[in-house]
């Protein structure tokens, strides 16, 4: 009795089936351009860094049917078994223990996001290398989610080399924005790589067992076509999301840089693993080489780490000190009189230019409204929807047709028999419900 008390309470308080609202499926990458514009106060060259902050956002609006990625056309009882194969399926062999599996999958809009990351990040006008080496190992590969995930973990401050003054600084933002919309277009073709989805026959369906390291494994389904005279065409389309994508430029902000108190927040840099993927593994614990396997997994760490705190960067492509070096500021402390005037004359110039509205000392609204953009576009998902098609032409001859026929009126004078043997049961005295009984005849 308490049991059930409890279990009606319990689905009261929470239900059976939790309640779950469709929200807005919105990505959103922020990124902070930190340019360095010298100015003249009094004896002393002050620097005032310029930041730019530029927002990416990219929402989610529904789903559409994508192109064809394959079709097959089936005769009168044919029957056929098709493979699909993508790249988010990963399959590994251990000769030790056993067949090992794993599926590892990123959905198709943080391949996008790590694209624009990389893309927007990654000029050849900051301090942290170029494009061409950093975009090729998401793409030339699996595109696995480890990747990915390194690309947001870059940091979202980007510096920018050189001697900026506010006509040059409104230049920058323009290319930016240039540049921002013509990485989209090459993100959603990188995208759309990734997500490609191969369809193909086979005619058996066996695994053979190899010692490489990881392949793409496929998954097969059956299609027969069932119809004696027609042929039956399958229609396999790719599933394609919506989406919205808006690039805006949100605040320029301006601070004095000091050499006595730096305050700049940035990210610690991340020891880049070249094109090497790595695959976490489970290890049992009676394995013979468990200590070792384990040995070596902690001197990989200790080099990482060592890598990171620049105590071991020969083999680096870049120094961490280099990478969160800042321009030379003033040699001695600056007061509040300085520091004030060296941003009164930053501003008056970014004024003067139009990036900054004159009352409210914050971007103007017709330079955000140049410098911003949506596009709308749609991009592949592993998803496949199978249509099929009845074709009208008829391949059976005449005479066969004729048989199809009279089979089919057969059955139907069958049914009609069935139909009318039916009736005359329900009509005899035995088959009824409730039979009356019989009278006695009297003595």
């Amino acid at each position: 009795m308490m049991s059930n008390l409890k279990n009606e309470i319990t689905e009261k308080s929470t239900g059976c089936c939790p309640e779950i609202e469709k929200g807005k499926e919105c990505n959103v990458l922020d990124f902070h351009y930190r340019l360095v514009n010298f100015t003249q106060v009094g004896n002393q060259r002050v620097p005032v860094e310029v930041l730019i902050h530029a927002r990416l956002e990219k929402c989610s609006e529904g789903l559409e049917l994508g192109k064809l990625a394959y079709s097959t056309t089936l005769f009168p009882g044919e029957k056929v078994n098709l493979f699909t194969t993508d790249r988010r399926t990963r399959f590994s062999f251990d000769q030790e223990t056993n067949l090992s599996y794993r599926n590892e999958q990123t959905h198709e809009s943080q391949y996008y996001m790590a694209s624009m990351d990389k893309m927007m990040s990654d000029l050849n006008i900051t301090d942290r290398g170029n494009s061409n080496s950093a975009s090729h190992s998401d793409f030339s590969t699996t595109g696995s989610t480890s990747g990915a995930i390194q690309s947001f973990l870059s940091g979202a401050s980007i510096n920018v080399k050189g001697n900026f003054n506010a006509s040059s600084s409104m230049d920058f933002i323009r290319e930016l924005s240039s540049h921002a919309e013509a990485s989209h277009s090459r993100s959603v073709e990188a995208t759309a790589a990734s997500s490609s989805v191969s369809v193909g026959e086979v005619q058996t369906r066996n695994h053979a067992e190899g010692e490489t390291e990881n392949h793409f494994e496929a998954s097969s389904r059956s299609f027969s076509n069932p119809n004696q005279c027609h042929a039956v065409t399958y229609f396999f389309h790719q599933i394609n999301v919506k989406q919205r994508v808006s690039f805006k430029i949100v605040s320029i902000k301006r601070r004095v840089l000091d050499s006595v108190g730096d305050a700049t927040v940035s990210n610690r840099p991340v020891v880049s693993k070249g094109e090497i993927s790595i695959m976490p593994s489970v290890i049992p614990a009676d394995n013979p080489k468990r200590v070792e396997i384990e040995e070596r997994a902690r001197v990989s760490e200790n080099f990482k780490l060592n890598a990171v705190s620049g105590l071991n960067t020969s083999s680096l492509a870049f120094s961490p000190a280099a990478l969160f070096a800042q321009p030379s500021a003033s040699t001695g402390n600056l007061d509040e009189a300085m520091r004030k005037q060296a941003l009164k004359q930053v501003d008056e110039d970014l004024i003067a230019t139009g990036l900054l509205d004159k009352s409210t000392r914050k971007i103007s609204e017709e330079v955000k409204a140049e410098l911003s953009f949506t596009n709308i576009t749609s991009l592949p998902t592993p998803g496949l929807l199978v249509k099929s098609c009845l074709d009208e032409c008829c391949v059976c001859e005449p005479e066969l047709a004729k048989k199809i026929n009279l089979d089919l009126e057969r059955k139907q004078l069958e049914n009609d028999l069935l139909k009318k043997q039916i009736e005359l049961l329900e009509k005899s005295q035995e088959y009824r419900c409730c039979p009356q009984p019989e009278k006695e005849e009297e003595v």
